[in-house]
């Protein structure tokens, strides 16, 4: 039965799957990890609850010359109460002149690392990175990690995105080996207001709800 199989392997879902859902043939929700991904995957994602005011966050790690894809290796997501508090801007128009270089083309658009900044590209495109550890958080917390030192020649580049046990806190943490002149950015792209506390923490507000943002290694927060 496809049911059973899709439920073995979701993987092999396909858009024509549609076409024959039936509803009441649902797997529902119950007893569904509250982690999706593997190793060796493009993305995983981290949630609280399947409710819509449930926290949810994703990342993304893949190949920067798939089809229509942008330069954006670690860019992640985080939702709350129903708001997409750290957003993807989403795809430009492909008249843009210079599309490869528009700022929603470039990894700088995205919500992840820049290393030196420049007129050039600021991830290799050919590069491909995927999940090397993944955990769905059934026993413990869930993270995914990926080295992606292939998007950033020449430099040491890891990545991770974890969600607490108690489901309440995301961490994204980067682990860079750079030269002592290199110069590095961590970029989060939000459609809130933004608050910043000194240079350490953050707060960003959509709608009455708030989440709050800090630093717990090296480096500060701009607006």
């Amino acid at each position: 039965m496809r049911k059973e199989a899709l439920i073995e392997d979701p993987k092999k879902a396909r858009v024509r799957d549609l076409f024959w859902y039936v509803p009441t043939e649902s797997v529902g929700l119950d007893g569904m990890a509250l982690g999706f991904g593997s190793v060796g995957g493009d993305n995983a994602s981290f949630r609280s609850g399947f409710n819509v005011d449930d926290l949810y966050a994703a990342i993304h790690f893949g190949d920067n010359d798939a089809y229509h894809v942008h330069l954006d290796m670690g860019n992640f997501v985080v939702e709350w109460k129903k708001h997409r508090f750290i957003c993807d801007l989403g795809q430009d128009n492909y008249n843009v002149k210079n599309y490869r270089n528009a700022y929603r083309y470039r990894a700088e658009g995205h919500n992840t690392v820049i290393i030196n900044p420049g007129d050039g590209p600021d991830q290799e495109r050919f590069s491909i990175c995927h999940t090397d550890r993944f955990s769905d958080g059934t026993y413990g917390a869930a993270y995914a990690i990926s080295d992606m030192s292939a998007a950033y020649p020449g430099k040491k580049v890891a990545r991770g995105m974890m969600m607490s046990e108690d489901r309440r806190w995301i961490v994204v943490r980067d682990e860079l080996s750079l030269e002592p002149d290199d110069t590095g950015f961590w970029f989060a792209h939000t459609r809130g207001n933004v608050t910043l506390d000194g240079g350490k923490s953050a707060v960003i507000e959509m709608g009455g709800d708030k989440i709050f943002l800090c630093v717990l290694g090296e480096g500060s927060f701009e607006l």
